[in-house]
């Protein structure tokens, strides 16, 4: 009997996670798991750090990896790359004061109905971005979703890129999950 390894990621994205903060903790712990199969340490801190999510170490050098989950890829097509916080009035997602840190995006693929995660550092989805802006601009939009409620300004900023685009230049790794969990 074949095990369906996405659906059972899926289902637990869908049915067991009821709160973007779960969701964001076992995506965080699916990522780790599948690192760990490369002979990386992991450590999923879940500190609430901005900076990072995870702690990889490997051959004694230590990695920081913001981990992200897109679960609408499938859906539209598109990525979601998050670059700047309104409610907290910082950088997050690719964009962050060291662009050497890791970044992952998790995301569904119907082509292949498989999970997948493009790794690498933050510089890479960026240079991707510009590289996409300067050759096929109709390929990517720039989203603003910003508003003001009582506790002050909320929302976030983010680039919304064609996903065959953005994989056609993207240099970093894209690499099909198992469900591997891990928390230390």
């Amino acid at each position: 009997m074949r095990i369906d390894y996405d659906k059972i990621i899926g289902y637990v994205f869908e049915n067991l996670c009821n709160t973007k903060n779960i969701k964001g903790t076992i995506n965080e712990c699916l990522i780790a798991g599948n690192l760990s199969k490369y002979g990386y340490e992991v450590l999923v801190n879940n500190d609430r750090n901005p900076e990072y999510d995870v702690l990889l170490k490997r051959n004694g050098i230590e990695y920081l990896l913001e981990c992200k989950l897109d679960n609408q890829v499938s859906r539209f097509g598109n990525y979601y790359f998050e670059y700047w916080n309104y409610t907290y009035g910082r950088k997050t997602g690719i964009n962050n004061n060291n662009l050497n840190t890791l970044y992952s995006h998790t995301y569904y693929c119907k082509e292949d109905n498989k999970w997948h995660c493009l790794i690498a550092k933050r510089i890479t989805f960026i240079k991707t971005i510009q590289k996409i802006l300067a050759i096929e601009p109709d390929k990517i939009k720039q989203y603003n979703n910003v508003y003001y409620s009582r506790d002050g300004i909320k929302g976030d900023a983010a680039y919304i890129v064609n996903k065959v685009t953005f994989l056609k230049y993207f240099k970093g790794y894209n690499i099909i999950l198992i469900p591997v969990y891990r928390w230390k």
